[in-house]
């Protein structure tokens, strides 16, 4: 009796599991993952502002644009809903919602969301418009909020001919649809009052003054402009090696109010800034931490040879591709080994394939090399020309053959796991016997810790 009720027992166990496992599969409730649903306002506002960076500091300096307009669907007590503009230096922001009733304990399916279109002129006689784009807010992503769908459309901010922002007046959206499923709704234009002036938007300019150093590098923060659609960090670099040309950084930027945020390094000219999205509200510090320094000097290169003879044996008489293992070392510099790790041949031609292998137990800061794609110089370009490009592009791939004939370079890539290849053409390597390959230029990282501490002044 007892083991009939042990194996009972252990039936039911078995049965609750597997059902467990079911629901969890199951897609029930679930929609899809581009609608988030709330229940408040504030929530829909929450959404918008960290999914627009910038967008609740606007409203509070009232560079936003509220509207009450609602275009009602033919033949339906739908309507779809322009809530806010927000036009800044770089685009154009339009918030809106649809009608889209749901049970109380749905999400609506992908396919079922409302997918708005249309496109943005700068007043009602423009013959130019501009088309939407996603940006980080997908068509049929948004909030479900109290019987409607909230939505996001973005476009580029309208500029002229000169590439300069205009005063705008009115906005017109053209050519409006709504597709539910296979149904697709066309609806009037709409005309929009937006009072945009690009002067309204005040840029605050910081001054700085830190700077850090570690194995020959040195970068010096000088100001930090602080705007309303872009934040701009200016800074120097410098390096005991006058040649080393500056790549990029990965830097991370921390408010007093945690919003964190990624820069991305440019260049201006003569100028470096890492720039990196608006803020939603005046920080009182800014926390910056540099985790590296990638450059690039022209004393730093690879060279190998590779026997040409061996295409044709491959391609023609073996086989249509062949994938040769090679992983012989090559070279070893700035605590890293180089390796090529493998050749593959086909039709196109032979792609040589270049390994990156970090010394273990670095401690920071330390320098290896860092792999990218690879870059290449036409060989029918000027003398001029070609000195010139030597002098700024990072990763240059030449390749001769005995004969010192120039190839052509083909498709190149890169991977993780510190790898990055180049093509060789197969007409080239069907007249050559060896290539003598070189990789100068090639890039090195600066690990570091670098932090600083900004303080922004009182505002607003």
């Amino acid at each position: 009796m007892r083991t009939f009720k042990r194996i009972v027992i252990v039936l039911f166990t078995v049965i609750l599991i597997t059902a467990a496992m079911l629901l969890i599969r199951m897609p029930f409730n679930k929609g899809n993952d581009l609608i988030t649903k709330v229940n408040s306002w504030e929530q829909v506002k929450a959404y918008q502002y960290e999914k627009t960076p910038g967008l609740e500091r606007a409203e509070k300096l009232k560079l936003t644009r509220e509207f009450d307009t609602t275009v009602e669907f033919p033949d339906s007590n739908d309507t779809l809903a322009i809530h806010e503009i927000w036009y800044n230096l770089e685009y154009i922001y339009i918030f809106y919602s649809v009608d889209m009733k749901l049970s109380a304990a749905s999400l609506p399916r992908e396919e079922d969301v409302p997918y708005v279109s249309f496109r943005v002129k700068n007043d009602q006689e423009s013959i130019f418009d501009y088309p939407l784009f996603s940006l980080n807010w997908a068509p049929k992503e948004g909030v479900y909020y109290n019987g409607r769908i909230y939505g996001r459309a973005t476009t580029n901010a309208i500029r002229n001919d000169a590439g300069e922002l205009n005063k705008v007046e009115r906005l017109k959206l053209a050519g409006v649809n709504i597709r539910k499923g296979d149904t697709t709704v066309a609806l009037p234009d709409i005309l929009l009052t937006a009072n945009f002036d690009a002067a309204e938007e005040k840029l605050e300019s910081i001054a700085i003054k830190h700077s850090h150093h570690a194995l020959g590098q040195s970068i010096e923060l000088n100001r930090l402009d602080m705007g309303v659609t872009e934040n701009r960090l200016y800074f120097e670099y410098t390096a005991s090696n006058q040649s080393n040309k500056f790549v990029g950084a990965q830097v991370m930027i921390q408010t007093n109010e945690g919003e964190m945020r990624q820069g991305i390094i440019y260049f201006e000219d003569s100028l470096l800034y890492v720039a990196f999205q608006p803020f939603n509200r005046r920080p009182k510090s800014i926390e910056l931490e540099w985790q590296t320094l990638k450059f690039f000097n022209k004393e730093n290169q690879i060279q190998f040879k590779i026997d040409a003879t061996k295409y044709k044996d491959y391609v023609r008489e073996r086989e249509d591709s062949h994938r040769e293992e090679v992983d012989r070392k090559i070279g070893s510099l700035q605590n890293t080994n180089i390796f090529l790790q493998e050749l593959y041949y086909d039709d196109r031609g032979i792609s040589f394939q270049v390994e990156y292998k970090k010394d273990k137990g670095l401690k920071i800061p330390y320098l290896h090399l860092y792999p990218e794609m690879p870059n290449s110089i036409f060989p029918e370009a000027s003398q001029e020309e070609k000195t010139k490009q030597k002098n700024i592009l990072p990763m240059l791939v030449h390749v001769v053959n005995e004969r010192g004939e120039e190839a052509e370079i083909g498709q190149r890539g890169s991977g993780s796991g510190g790898l990055y290849s180049a093509y060789i053409d197969a007409a080239f390597m069907e007249r050559s016997k060896e290539l003598n390959v070189t990789v100068s230029n090639l890039i090195t990282e600066l690990v570091v810790d670098w932090k600083s501490s900004i303080p922004v002044p009182l505002g607003e």
